[in-house]
């Protein structure tokens, strides 16, 4: 066992950790210092973000740790990750790899700031937004589909109105194929 007791580590336990500490050329009592307050510092952060997602175990693996060391080297603040896994919980799918896809999706669009962050996740907000307006418009019941976001913003990147876009919705309504009347008009 790691450990004999709660209090007491076994010796092939501290063993390994110094063999670990060894192998990362920490052979002082400084290095090992620093190592062990950082160590406490992120566990903490990965304890606030597993929090965040809703887990019940609060227990920091060093998969864990690699993991969040790749999040912070991707440029992410404490705040952004954090915001990530949020946006999991939200989503519906609370998990470390669900922050790690989220984080990924973000960093590759060159988005890591959290101001930057919330202004791409606003935009979309909005995108839907207009979307749902436009098939209420045509007549249309439920969500936005990824087709109808990217139909107004097309329209919107070649100059037209919100106005425009939506006049040509109302004049689709009632018609067997509401979509394709307004893409014609």
């Amino acid at each position: 066992p790691a450990m004999l007791s709660a209090q007491t580590p076994s010796r092939k336990y501290l063993d390994r950790i110094i063999d670990g500490l060894y192998k990362e050329g920490r052979t002082t009592a400084a290095a090992i210092s620093k190592k062990l307050t950082d160590n406490e510092l992120n566990d903490e952060r990965i304890k606030r973000l597993l929090e965040s997602i809703g887990t019940p175990r609060r227990t920091v693996t060093d998969e864990m740790r690699r993991l969040y060391t790749r999040f912070l080297s991707m440029g992410f603040s404490e705040d952004a990750i954090l915001y990530a896994g949020k946006r999991a919980m939200m989503d519906g799918y609370p998990s470390l790899k669900n922050v790690d896809m989220i984080l990924s999706g973000w960093a590759s669009r060159g988005t890591v700031r959290m101001d930057d962050i919330r202004a791409m996740i606003d935009g979309a907000q909005a995108a839907r937004e207009r979307a749902q307006h436009m098939l209420k418009e045509m007549g249309i019941a439920g969500a936005p589909g990824d087709k109808d976001i990217a139909m107004v913003n097309r329209y919107l990147q070649k100059g037209m109105g919100e106005d425009v876009i939506m006049f040509a919705a109302k004049l689709a309504y009632g018609a067997t194929s509401p979509r394709k009347l307004a893409e014609t008009i």
